[in-house]
């Protein structure tokens, strides 16, 4: 319990560093170096990448969390389970990635406005999706291994400041659009790249082979949870980024322009959600552990401290 409330003391703090962060870009410096479609594009591809990323990994990331504490043999490269994922959920993100490209004409015409920006850049999709997919099982990776806050920081601090750097360039530069997305979406690169050399320095990198011997039950286990899983995320998901998309699509010619408006008034709502964030990372794999030792005890107090951790950081 020390350990989680150490963890989700720190993930708090990077959570609400990165809102604070994220506020001043969003709120503050976009409306400065882009004009509104361009920003309400980056927006929209965000929200878009968020979905199809969750779909493309299958659900694998909550999926290796929970059973990771039957596999956990550092020796072995924990028995394959991570290498099994990571393959699983490349060719996932290759497929959607297929999928993107083939039919970009189609999702052009659905997001289609006046500037015609998505025709333009929106195979930076590509890219987007690929980095995320990496990026979502790494940190399950990682959480699974005790080390939630790396991912965090990364993500919540590391992911701020780079577009804030890059913000900075463009308004000491002003590069053309073309160039700061192009920049944009390595900074999303650069994330996934900082996490897989994160875990490369703990040691805990060694792929093995993915071939993972497990019994027959277990692995329905496996593949129920995690269709269920992906159910869940993806509605989670889906209603953290449908309004974006929705606004992209059926707004006609000042779709994106209204994407731009609606990302700043709805970033205030993410502070809410943030003490709930910074809890899951190291909580979810502490339960999972004791669910494997079947020690209902532990689970008891788990859910009802992290309960009440919540409710009071929520009424504040």
């Amino acid at each position: 319990m020390a350990s989680l409330a150490r963890q989700a003391t720190v993930n708090t703090v990077l959570a609400y560093v990165g809102i604070g962060l994220g506020f001043v870009n969003v709120v503050l410096l976009y409306p400065r170096v882009l004009a509104a479609e361009e920003f309400g594009l980056l927006r929209l591809l965000v929200s878009i990448t968020a979905v199809v990323a969750q779909v493309a990994q299958l659900g694998l990331d909550n999926t290796l969390i929970r059973f990771f504490p039957y596999f956990r043999d550092p020796d072995s490269g924990h028995r394959g389970l991570p290498s099994l994922v990571l393959l699983i959920g490349l060719a996932g993100a290759l497929v959607a990635m297929a999928v993107l490209g083939i039919f970009h004409g189609t999702f052009t015409r659905i997001f289609a406005d006046r500037s015609n920006l998505y025709g333009l850049y929106g195979l930076y999709l590509l890219p987007l999706v690929l980095s995320e997919v990496v990026f979502i099982l790494l940190r399950a990776y990682s959480r699974s291994l005790g080390r939630s806050v790396r991912p965090v920081f990364i993500r919540e601090f590391g992911l701020r400041i780079g577009q804030t750097l890059l913000i900075a360039v463009q308004l000491a530069v002003e590069m053309p659009f073309s160039t700061f997305i192009a920049w944009y979406v390595a900074v999303f690169a650069a994330m996934a790249l900082w996490l897989v050399l994160d875990i490369r320095s703990a040691g805990e990198l060694a792929l093995r082979s993915p071939r993972v011997r497990m019994p027959r039950r277990l692995r329905r286990s496996m593949v129920t949870y995690g269709a269920f899983t992906l159910s869940a995320s993806l509605s989670a998901i889906v209603l953290g980024n449908l309004d974006q998309m929705m606004i992209g699509a059926l707004l006609g010619q000042v779709a994106l322009q209204q994407v731009a408006y609606y990302a700043v008034s709805f970033y205030f709502g993410s502070v809410i959600s943030a003490p709930s964030r910074a809890l899951n990372q190291p909580a979810l794999p502490l339960l999972a552990d004791a669910w494997k030792r079947r020690d209902m005890a532990a689970i008891d107090r788990l859910y009802g401290r992290s309960a009440m951790v919540q409710l009071v950081v929520g009424g504040f």
